[in-house]
Parts: structure tokens; C-alpha cells; sequence
């Protein structure tokens, strides 16, 4: 009796270690340390290839690091390895609609739903959560009213998710984009919900900053580095927010533990402007240079280094 307990307990573990696995990997991207994120996803496709939530997940880090034609292949893979998992109907549905193709992406996202049409279904929240934000994240054919009415649907599922709350309160802000209300609202039920999400308070931070309150915007960055050091996005926020207000000594601080967290050359980039714009002139020529050697260069940074030059000489 007792090695079956054993057994069992084993199991559960087990099927409990992949969970938290999952979830540590969606933080990751959450963090937007995207090479890491790869990593987990990875492992967990190798122990789990007949799972499509790790294709999709893995798809989704891959977009929101702008490698959209590789979300493809893995959504691709997904459909292959599950073909019964909505998730990545919806994932392909992205693909097409960021491509323009918004016809195919209707069909699968028809899929999605198709596949969850049962209340109790497992993703039924998740699909219409997530399909609501490809009508907010595409670049063209938005369609703001359609995401918010998905999102109420999801609310009415799940009503105790803060992100059905974070994502509708994204959808205002574009919705009312003079009026930031609605969105806050939002965010602060996301907040109760999860007091300790930095994603609700860099939101909130983010709508201060459109309304030229740097210091109240501030503030908000500051408390969401505070509930979550490892959460970068709010020091690359932060450090664009004093870039946009010149306090460049900030803005440095903000790049140099971004970088910590997620060092790649688009961001030093960032930095050595944020250098140049300080007046810290040798620190920027070496910035520069290093980002030329490994092949990063514009004519931004010619400029740059030319005037550096002139001022260390």
C-alpha cells in the first residue's frame, strides 16, 4: 500500500514540476528574457511534445520578441503534435492577421471557438482572452469593440483572472485614448485581484506618462521594480520615460539593470544613446564601437561617434 501512496505522490509531483515549469517559462517572457524563456520551452516540449499549450506559450515569447515567422513554425509544429488544442489555431490565426491575411485568421480563430464551444472547456477564457488580443495587438485592422466584447465573455468565466482585467484595460486605453478612466479602472480590479502584479502598475504607469505626469509615472515604474526586481519591461519603460524627459542620469540607471536582465544590442543601443544624450562622451564612443564590432551600426551611430570624438579630443 504504502509504494502505491508513493507512487502516486510521485506522479503528482511530477505532473505538478511541468506546471510550475510552464509557468516559470511564461514569466520569463513576461520579464522579456526571451533567451531563457527558449530554454524552458524547449526542455518542455522534449519531455511533452503532445502538449500544444508549450507550442503556443513558446509562439507567443517568440512574437513579443519580434520573431513573429518563427511563432509560425512552432504554432505549425503545435497543430501537428495536438491537433485538439485551440491554442494554436489561435496562434496561427495571429500570424495571419499581423500578416495582413485576416480572412485565414478568421477560419482558425472560427476553429479556436469551434474547439471550445463547451462553457466548461478548459480554455474557452484563454481563447477568447487571447484572441481579444490580437484585435488589440495588430499594427492594422484592430478591432477594439470585438476584443472588449470577448473579454466581458472571458470576465463572465473567469471573473477572479486578473489578466481578463489587464487585457481589457489595454483595449480602453486604445478605445478612449483621451479619457484613461475606463483603463484604470481596470487595472486597479487586476490590482485587487493580484496586488502584487507589476504588470497592472506599469500599465497604470504608462497611461501617466500619455498624460505628461513624469512624476506620478515615476513613482508607478518604481513600485512594479519593487514588487518584481526580475521584471524588466518596467526598467526599459522607466528608462524611456526619462529619456522622453531628458533626466538622462535615470534613464542610464534604468538601461544598465535592463541590461542585467536582457542584454541585447536594440537596448545598448538605447544605452549608448542615453550615454551620448548625458554628454558622457567616452562612455559612449565605447558603447558605440562595441555595438559596430558585432555588426549593429545606423547612421545614428556614425553621428554619434563623430561628435563623441570631437568632445573627448
Amino acid at each position: 500500500m504504502k509504494k502505491y501512496n508513493i507512487l502516486a505522490i510521485t506522479l503528482m509531483i511530477g505532473g505538478l514540476s511541468t506546471a510550475q515549469t510552464l509557468e516559470e517559462a511564461i514569466k520569463k517572457t513576461d520579464n522579456e528574457r526571451f533567451d531563457l524563456a527558449s530554454g524552458l520551452y524547449k526542455s518542455l516540449i522534449s519531455k511533452d511534445a503532445n502538449n500544444g499549450n508549450n507550442y503556443y506559450y513558446f509562439g507567443e515569447s517568440l512574437v513579443k520578441d519580434n520573431k513573429l515567422d518563427s511563432a509560425k513554425i512552432i504554432w505549425e509544429k503545435g497543430l501537428t503534435n495536438d491537433i485538439e488544442n485551440p491554442m494554436n489555431y489561435v496562434g496561427i490565426a495571429k500570424y495571419q492577421w499581423f500578416k495582413g491575411d485576416t480572412t485565414s485568421a478568421n477560419i482558425n480563430i472560427d476553429k479556436a471557438f469551434e474547439i471550445t464551444k463547451k462553457k466548461t472547456h478548459p480554455k474557452k477564457a484563454e481563447v477568447l482572452r487571447q484572441v481579444a488580443s490580437i484585435y488589440i495587438e495588430a499594427e492594422k485592422f484592430k478591432k477594439l469593440d470585438a476584443s472588449i466584447t470577448l473579454l466581458n465573455k472571458a470576465i463572465e468565466l473567469e471573473p477572479n483572472n486578473p489578466e481578463n482585467y489587464i487585457v481589457l484595460g489595454d483595449a480602453l486605453e486604445l478605445k478612449t485614448p483621451e479619457n484613461g478612466s475606463p483603463a484604470i479602472k481596470n487595472y486597479n480590479i487586476a490590482l485587487d485581484l493580484d496586488p502584487k502584479s507589476p504588470k497592472a502598475i506599469l500599465r497604470t504607469a504608462k497611461l501617466y506618462e500619455r498624460a505628461q505626469n513624469p512624476k506620478l509615472a515615476n513613482q508607478k515604474f518604481k513600485e512594479a521594480q519593487a514588487l518584481d526586481p526580475n521584471f524588466a519591461p518596467a526598467y526599459r519603460e522607466n528608462a524611456e520615460l526619462n529619456m522622453k524627459f531628458e533626466q538622462f542620469d535615470n534613464a542610464i540607471e534604468n538601461w544598465e539593470k535592463y541590461l542585467n536582465l536582457n542584454n541585447t544590442l536594440e537596448v545598448r543601443y538605447r544605452y549608448a544613446t542615453a550615454l551620448f544624450q548625458a554628454s558622457k562622451f567616452e562612455l559612449a564612443v565605447k558603447e558605440l564601437n562595441n555595438l559596430q564590432a558585432e555588426g549593429f551600426n545606423n547612421m545614428y551611430i556614425e553621428r554619434m561617434l563623430a561628435y563623441s570624438y570631437c568632445q573627448v579630443e
